[in-house]
């Protein structure tokens, strides 16, 4: 589990499942055997979080990695996007 922290006071506001935006990563395996590095991106006007990889051999595997979640603090009224 990971914690979602207010910046400014650094009060605890949520535990989520998945990691930060900043520790996702995506790393899948390709249909011709290889392991491929890819991207991991944000669609604003969804919030979907997407991971998209390019293998050598032409293909592209694209996937939904989750969805991104904002939580406002009661103190400060700062919006945190985990």
């Amino acid at each position: 589990m990971y914690e979602c922290r207010c910046p400014n006071d650094g009060k605890k506001l949520a535990h989520m499942g998945r990691p930060p935006l900043s520790q996702l990563t995506y790393e899948p395996r390709c249909e011709c055997g290889r392991r491929v590095r890819g991207k991991v991106k944000v669609e604003a006007a969804s919030g979907r979080i997407i991971g998209r990889a390019r293998c050598p051999c032409g293909r592209v595997i694209t996937r939904v990695l989750g969805y991104l979640v904002a939580i406002k603090c009661r103190r400060c009224k700062s919006v945190i996007w985990f």
